[in-house]
C-alpha cells in the first residue's frame, strides 16, 4: 500500500532522513562532556561538582542516575530480544520460555563482563563495534537491495510542525541529549596528546554515521514491515527478512555489542 508511513510520525522518506541527522546533530553536546572528559581524567557528574558543589550536585546526579538506569534497563530489554531472536534463527521456537532464557543468559553476561574490569570492557567494545559496524553495513545494503523502492519513495510527506518537529525532538532526546551526561566518563581514558577538537569531532561523526545508518535502515524496514513498530519482538521480525548465514552472525554480533553497552551504562550510572 503507497499509503503506509515511513515512521510513526507519517513522514515520507526524505523527511525521515531530514529528521534522522537534524536528531542525531544533538550529539554535539556530548563532544563538548567529552572534551571536559579528557581535561579532568573523570566522569560527568564528577567534575559537576565544580559547578554545582558538592550537595548542589545531589540534584543533577539523581536526575541522571535515574536516565542512565532507564537506558540500563532499555539495554537489556534490547539484548534479550536480540538473543531471542538469534534462538529463533538457529532453529528453535519461540516462547515465553526462550524469552526468559534469554534475559537470564543476557543479564548473566552482562554482570560478568562488568566484573572484567574497565580495560578489557574498552578492547572487547573496540572489536566488537568494528565487527558489528561492518556486519551493518553488508545488512543495510543486502536491505537496499531487496527494498521496494517504487513503495518506499512513493509514501506521501507528514505535516512539518506535527509530524517532522516531534520526530526530530524524540531522535535529540532518545540520541545526544540523553548521553551529554555520560560524555566524560568515556572520554577521561583520552590519550593526553589527543586535542579537544579531534575528540569533538569524533564523537559527533564516530555517534552520529552508524545512527543514521541505523535509522536509514528502519525507514527500509517499515515499507516491508508496516506493522514493525508494534511487534512483541521488532528485533525477531527483521531477522526474519534476513537469509539465516546473515542473520545469526548478524545477531551475535549486536548480543556482544549490547552487552558491552550495557556494562558502560552501568558504569556511568
Amino acid at each position: 500500500n503507497p499509503n503506509r508511513r515511513a515512521s510513526a510520525f507519517g513522514l515520507s522518506f526524505w523527511q525521515s532522513l531530514l529528521a534522522a541527522v537534524a536528531g542525531v546533530a544533538s550529539f554535539a553536546l556530548v563532544g563538548i562532556t567529552s572534551m571536559a572528559g579528557k581535561r579532568g581524567r573523570t566522569t560527568t557528574l564528577t567534575l559537576s561538582r565544580i559547578c554545582f558543589g558538592k550537595r548542589g550536585n545531589i540534584a543533577p546526579t539523581a536526575f541522571c542516575w535515574i536516565n542512565l538506569m532507564g537506558w540500563e534497563a532499555v539495554n537489556l530489554v534490547t539484548g534479550t530480544l536480540t538473543l531471542a531472536a538469534l534462538f529463533a534463527a538457529m532453529g528453535l521456537a519461540e516462547s515465553h520460555w526462550i524469552t526468559a532464557l534469554s534475559l537470564l543468559l543476557f543479564g548473566g553476561l552482562t554482570v560478568v563482563v562488568s566484573l572484567l574490569g574497565q580495560n578489557t570492557v574498552l578492547m572487547m567494545q573496540k572489536w566488537i563495534t568494528r565487527t558489528f559496524g561492518v556486519m551493518t553495513l553488508i545488512v543495510v545494503l543486502y536491505l537496499m537491495a531487496n527494498a521496494n523502492w517504487q513503495v518506499i519513495m512513493a509514501l506521501p510527506s507528514g505535516d512539518w510542525l506535527t509530524g517532522f518537529l516531534p520526530a526530530v525532538s524524540v531522535i535529540a532526546a532518545g540520541t545526544g541529549i540523553s548521553w551529554a551526561i555520560a560524555g566524560a566518563d568515556y572520554s577521561r581514558d583520552q590519550s593526553e596528546k589527543s586535542r579537544p577538537g579531534t575528540i569533538f569531532s569524533s564523537v559527533v561523526v564516530g555517534a552520529s554515521l552508524p545512527l543514521i545508518l541505523l535509522m536509514f535502515a528502519g525507514i527500509l524496514l517499515t515499507a516491508q514491515i508496516p506493522d514493525l513498530a508494534s511487534t512483541e519482538n521488532p528485533i525477531a521480525a527483521i531477522g526474519k527478512l534476513l537469509p539465516a548465514w546473515m542473520a545469526i552472525p548478524y545477531l551475535a554480533a549486536a548480543v556482544a555489542g549490547i552487552v558491552t553497552i550495557a556494562v558502560l551504562s552501568i558504569s556511568s550510572a
